[in-house]
């Protein structure tokens, strides 16, 4: 099997003042480094951007030179299609495939009287995509907490195949994967008619399949249901709570 691959486009705008880069005029392999910036959660995989006044080196000595470093995390391999842009200067930079790669801005005698700064400041955008190889067997931990009206539910007790639906959520911002959970108070077809049953709906996006471990959790009524389910389509896999009678039952503590 292939390992997954995910996308992230990056859009990212970064501000240097231009004082505290002044400070470094003069001086040997000087620096300021912005923040470090997550890519992607899952995969820990992290970016920043380093700008030396007066060289990184003695090569460099008397150019003003921007790098651009990332840490792989556990991702089995980055592919970058990336531009570092000043866009007040009109200038860019690719720098596909290069990690702790940079390139000379301006010479630094001129750098600091050039179109390079706007309002005192150094704005770097940063542009593209990293592609993400990532290993097998990820895992995606997720929770919903869902609050219901019992007046809600108690419209479709008598109802055939009535439901209510939870909102859709992301599995996690660096996969498509989402999922809703469903509760059907009189069943969902007739088989099931008289039992209150719970569904989560799983959306697959990208993925081909999928294994889940689920516990549906109701505390007020001390319920607790654990299943595993492997997900090789868009669908909904569930489990029965209890009678539709015994589910609007006060005194079994569904609702309180």
């Amino acid at each position: 099997m292939e390992p997954s691959i995910i996308t992230i486009p990056i859009d990212q705008e970064i501000k240097f003042k231009k004082i505290d880069l002044h400070i470094l005029r003069d001086s040997e392999n000087g620096y300021l480094e912005s923040q470090i910036y997550t890519v992607c959660n899952l995969s820990n995989v992290k970016y920043y951007i380093r700008i030396c006044p007066n060289g990184c080196d003695d090569e460099t000595r008397g150019i003003a030179c921007i790098t651009m470093h990332w840490f792989k995390g556990n991702a089995i391999n980055i592919d970058s299609d990336l531009m570092l842009c000043f866009e007040s200067a009109n200038f860019h930079k690719n720098l596909k495939n290069q990690n702790g790669a940079g390139f000379g801005i301006s010479k630094t005698s001129k750098f600091f009287d050039s179109k390079f700064f706007a309002n005192g400041e150094l704005i770097v955008k940063v542009k593209g995509t990293f592609k993400i190889s990532l290993p097998l067997g990820i895992k995606y931990p997720f929770s919903a907490h869902w609050k219901i009206k019992e007046s809600d539910l108690e419209a479709l007790k008598s109802s055939n195949n009535g439901y209510l639906k939870s909102k859709r959520f992301n599995v996690s911002s660096d996969s498509d994967i989402k999922y809703y959970v469903m509760i059907y108070p009189n069943g969902n077809k007739d088989a099931y008619r008289g039992k209150t049953w719970v569904f989560l709906q799983l959306q697959l996006g990208s993925e081909t399949k999928i294994k889940a471990d689920v516990n549906f959790s109701i505390d007020s009524a001390l319920f607790s249901h654990r299943m595993t389910q492997v997900f090789e389509k868009s669908e909904g896999r569930g489990t029965f709570l209890c009678s539709t009678e015994d589910f609007f039952d006060p005194e079994n503590g569904y609702f309180r």
